[in-house]
């Protein structure tokens, strides 16, 4: 029985319910743990850190990266969206201590449930190399090479397609990247492909 969750957005109350009512065997979210426009009071923003402190060694439980969390868990600041504060970052980081680095890396930037590919916007076809075969382990072996990549320039300052904001969301790309496509806008189906975001 697996359970799939959209952003939290500091929700954690709301996340708690559903899964006590759902009792899944694994849950997967789409990440954006952070910022929220009804929950954005400090413990709001510390009870989120605690969950996914709490978490980050539960294999039951696996979250997605979303592009309100990016701005907090790497320090990479080119990429902070709405909602992003000093004060709440520096909350996140207090309330994570020792754990900063490993509840980073126990998120994961895209996951697969059976054969449906979970991320927290999606992957928009254009940015598929052409020779990409859109099975299973075509797509698989695409992302790793791509996250790679994605992970050396977070940490070098850089950017990657992964966190780029397309032209609906303000950004300088025609289209978003895995963490920041709108939906709406500029996603589109892909044959072969089936997606939750």
């Amino acid at each position: 029985r697996i359970l799939v969750c959209g952003d939290i957005h500091q929700d954690i109350r709301k996340l708690k319910k559903i899964l006590t009512h759902e009792v899944p065997d694994i849950a997967v979210t789409t990440g954006d743990w952070f910022d929220s426009f009804d929950y954005d009071k400090d413990a709001d923003v510390r009870r989120a850190a605690v969950f996914l402190m709490a978490n980050r060694n539960n294999p039951a439980f696996v979250s997605c990266v979303g592009n309100h969390d990016v701005h907090y868990l790497w320090p990479n600041r080119s990429l902070r969206c709405s909602g992003f504060t000093d004060h709440k970052d520096v909350l996140i980081y207090e309330t994570l201590e020792n754990c900063y680095g490993e509840v980073r890396d126990c998120l994961q930037w895209y996951v697969w449930v059976d054969d449906w590919f979970v991320s927290h916007a999606g992957v928009n076809a254009v940015l598929i190399p052409p020779m990409t075969e859109i099975t299973k382990p075509g797509i698989t072996d695409w992302m790793e090479s791509a996250k790679a990549h994605n992970v050396m320039a977070l940490n070098n300052g850089g950017e990657s397609w992964f966190t780029q904001a397309g032209s609906s969301r303000g950004g300088r790309f025609k289209h978003g990247g895995l963490v920041w496509q709108d939906f709406d806008i500029e996603f589109e189906p892909i044959d072969g492909l089936k997606q939750i975001v």
